[in-house]
């Protein structure tokens, strides 16, 4: 009777943990472009106002930034309204994503100078989610 009442809460917790992924992954995608776009606008305002470089290099480090504050806000959100979650399935998601992103770039929009913001923002978006999720497992 004891052993069938471990493999039950085994069982529930696997459950917990798979219903905490998923709501992990909805959560970080959702605090990810909120945050991401939002930062990235602040960013590129105060930098138009603030500099005469021009404002291709300004949209560029304003979508590299915003994506990583973005990144890192989905974590915070995850670890605050979560116990514990899959942090490697959270970032699959953002990778999958993110090639998904990256194939529609390459093959359907017509190579253009603005194309590069979009890589960098992909790029930075993945390298933060592989630092926050993948290396730095969920508790």
């Amino acid at each position: 009777m004891k052993r069938g009442v471990e493999m039950e809460a085994i069982q529930t917790s696997k459950g917990s943990l798979l219903l905490q992924t998923l709501v992990a992954m909805v959560l970080a995608f959702v605090v990810y472009m909120v945050v991401a776009t939002v930062a990235g606008m602040a960013i590129y305002f105060v930098q138009t106002l603030l500099t005469v470089v021009r404002p291709g290099i300004i949209a560029f480090f304003a979508m590299v930034i915003g994506s990583v504050i973005g990144m890192t806000a989905a974590r915070k959100a995850c670890d605050t309204v979560l116990r514990g979650y899959s942090g490697k399935a959270v970032f699959i998601m953002f990778a999958a994503l993110a090639a998904a992103a990256l194939a529609a770039e390459l093959f359907l929009v017509p190579m253009q100078l603005n194309q590069i913001n979009s890589l960098g923002q992909l790029a930075a978006g993945i390298i933060t989610a592989f630092v926050y999720f993948w290396k730095n497992e969920a508790l």
